[in-house]
């Protein structure tokens, strides 16, 4: 995405990608983690459980071990991801709806519809405050209008 289109990007759009990035960085900091610390550990358990060393019962067991670990890890994250990828999507979509909604309102009152109002979208206490912020500005400005029409009628 060039620099341009990233500006004009929507919050669900900058919220997903926000998401995927986390994702990926702990997708790889697992798959690091597992690759480092779970093969000495494995092997450690082998010689305990009496397993020789460099012995083909040793290869075997470390490439079945390296298997079910991709595979585990690989599931995990691709459900994760889904799992995050959706949550932020819906996310996303709620935050647009909101400030849209806001948007739309401030341009009707921009063309002199002054009832608008906002209904708070339970977004949390900073969304809800600036739907009461947006209502009380469009009450004013509707009082202020009210009150140049009587002054000039």
């Amino acid at each position: 995405m060039t620099r341009s289109r990233w500006r004009r990007a929507g919050i669900g759009v900058r919220l997903l990608a926000a998401q995927a990035l986390v994702l990926l960085v702990a997708a790889a900091a697992v798959w690091v983690v597992a690759a480092i610390v779970g093969p000495p550990l494995f092997r450690e358990h082998l010689h305990r459980a009496g397993v020789p060393a460099d012995s083909l019962e040793e290869l075997h067991a470390e490439e079945a071990y390296r298997y079910a670990t991709a595979l585990s890890i690989g599931g995990a994250v691709a459900v994760s991801a889904l799992a995050a990828l959706a949550v932020s999507g819906y996310a996303g979509r709620r935050l647009q709806r909101s400030v849209a909604e806001v948007a739309s309102a401030a341009t009707a009152v921009a063309d002199g519809r002054y009832e608008i109002r906002v209904a708070p979208q339970g977004l949390g206490e900073e969304f809800d405050s600036l739907a009461r912020a947006f209502n009380q500005m469009a009450t004013r400005l509707e009082s202020v209008e009210a009150t140049r029409r009587r002054l000039f009628g």
